[in-house]
């Protein structure tokens, strides 16, 4: 973890090489899904090294992932946690379990589940702390009324804005484009917004890309476009949504040399920190950021969110509902609100919230004239942002919640 702190070059090439040796040893896990290395630096001196993995001589199962798609238990799974361990969880006060998710996010039904177990094992709930990227993780502890200790991580958006601050954005007036809408892995709200784009007259307007077409049909979705669109209107858009549905990789306009996305490839195979060119951001007024999270009730702000405050960008969010809300009272950015309609983000109804968004698009769309004069008239907002997001980098939010709680906690 790097705390703030003035960035030499020298400190650079320390950390580039702290870096190698975590993913060198990340190949020593066992783990199906996904392996990680890390390492434990203090003063640019290694104090402590490993892998993810369960213990010795257990299976990986706890990378199954705890809910159904459609977001319920999986009853017939449990922690693999061995008794050895449990063993040292009740015999010392000062012993904890630590359920750490930094990238991703959890739901309601995931804190329930965990609750539920030690609870179950009448373990001291006190003494466990799940910690994830959902930023609402204190309100699901309020709702759920559950004793253990919940924490919204910030560790993804620290470590994007300290990629994004090597990166020279420029505030660029005269742009070749206006809308941009970048699309990775197919998720129901991506395919259903640029088949509505196509349906009308907007997608012409808009860099867009859809990278892993082909990973779509490789899966089997039932009822893909049903989670927005009606039976009714998913026949009348067979066109568009044929045309989308073949697409196996569609590069937008400044990666269409650069070779990234190859058919086929693995995600894992992807540097996403290095694939994106910033011609794209800088070249197009809005961006239009079709976030990870759009159906579940959680809030799960990554990079794909700070971009356009980084590159100087109008942002509309195709997100959960309170997205706006969080980037706004957490971080601090400004969310043009006295030319941007965002009252989309407080919409709970998926279909309704999505065509909000639509709506807000078509008008932005009519109103070309007055975007790029509001634009050129004020660079001030625009910069602040851009400061705004290199602030996520200096924070030592999560540093000081570990210390305060964990560190330095009292031994009973």
């Amino acid at each position: 973890m790097i705390l703030a702190r003035k960035y030499s070059s020298r400190q650079h090439r320390f950390d580039q090489t702290y870096i190698s040796m975590a993913e060198s040893w990340s190949q020593l896990s066992h783990a199906n899904r996904k392996k990680v290395g890390a390492l434990i630096v203090k003063d640019n001196s290694i104090i402590s090294d490993g892998y993810n993995g369960t213990p010795a001589g257990f299976e990986n199962e706890c990378e199954e992932a705890i809910n159904n798609e459609d977001g319920s238990f999986k009853e017939y799974k449990t922690i693999p946690i061995p008794e050895i361990v449990e063993e040292c969880f009740l015999s010392c006060n000062n012993f904890n379990f630590i359920f750490l998710n930094e990238h991703e996010y959890e739901t309601e039904n995931y804190l329930l589940y965990i609750d539920s177990h030690f609870t179950k094992k009448e373990f001291d709930l006190s003494r466990i702390f799940v910690i994830n990227n959902n930023a609402e993780m204190d309100i699901m502890k309020f709702k759920t009324g559950t004793k253990l200790n919940v924490y919204s991580s910030g560790f993804l958006l620290k470590f994007i804005a300290r990629h994004l601050s090597f990166q020279n954005s420029k505030y660029v007036k005269d742009k070749e484009g206006f809308f941009m809408c970048h699309n990775r892995s197919p998720k129901t709200h991506r395919y259903t917004l640029l088949v509505m784009l196509m349906k009308h007259g907007i997608l012409e307007n808009v860099d867009w890309s859809l990278i892993m077409g082909w990973s779509k049909r490789q899966q089997t979705f039932t009822h893909f476009y049903n989670g927005i669109l009606y039976n009714e209107e998913i026949e009348h858009l067979k066109p568009e949504i044929d045309y989308f549905d073949s697409i196996d990789i569609k590069r937008s306009k400044y990666e269409e040399e650069s070779g990234w996305f190859e058919a086929e490839q693995v995600l894992g195979s992807f540097n996403w920190e290095q694939i994106y060119e910033t011609k794209t951001f800088e070249n197009t007024y809005v961006n239009i950021v079709t976030e990870s999270n759009y159906h579940y009730d959680a809030v799960h702000i990554t990079e794909k969110s700070l971009k356009p405050f980084y590159f100087y960008q109008l942002p509309i969010f195709l997100s959960s509902q309170r997205h706006v809300k969080y980037l706004r009272e957490l971080h601090h950015f400004d969310l043009f609100d006295d030319f941007i309609d965002h009252s989309y983000d407080k919409e709970p109804n998926i279909r309704k919230r999505f065509f909000m968004v639509l709506d807000e698009i078509k008008r932005l769309n009519k109103n070309k004239k007055k975007v790029i004069e509001f634009y050129n008239n004020n660079f001030e907002r625009f910069e602040k942002n851009k400061q705004s997001v290199l602030n996520i980098f200096k924070s030592t939010k999560d540093v000081d919640y570990f210390f305060d709680h964990l560190i330095n906690k009292e031994i009973k």
